[in-house]
């Protein structure tokens, strides 16, 4: 990682980084901290820092890490569920306020497909023509 902060003469900061490493959580059997980057991981959220997109630093977060960081954090029997291969479909609205804005996200699985997203509202008159 590199990392240079610096202010200039009138009080403004500058950063100049590449991303920041994300550290991640041995707390799931089949997540483990050391598997390789294209494996889902449970991010250690006591390094992140909500301020530090504000001034320009960002993380490197994989959205396989995401979603599994924030199953776990509802609980380790949601993620259970989302992982179990017997489980055929999954489905997982969040509802969530940020910056006094109501927002939402779905996490859907079915089969191995995975779907995140907002979620889409389709008009009665669109729906007939899926």
């Amino acid at each position: 990682m590199v990392l240079a902060i610096s202010c200039d003469r009138n009080g403004a900061w500058s950063i100049d980084t590449d991303y920041l490493p994300v550290q991640f959580l041995c707390v799931h059997e089949r997540l483990p901290a050391n598997a390789p980057s294209d494996h889902a991981h449970v991010i250690d959220m006591t390094f992140y820092e909500p301020s530090l997109p504000s001034i320009g630093v960002q993380c490197d977060v994989k959205i396989q890490d995401a979603v599994a960081t924030l199953l776990f954090n509802i609980s380790k029997a949601t993620l259970d569920q989302f992982l179990d291969s017997q489980t055929t479909s999954f489905k997982f609205l969040w509802s969530f306020k940020r910056e006094h804005v109501e927002n939402q996200m779905i996490v859907w699985r079915q089969g191995a497909q995975v779907l995140v997203s907002d979620p889409i509202k389709i008009h009665e008159s669109q729906h007939n023509a899926y």
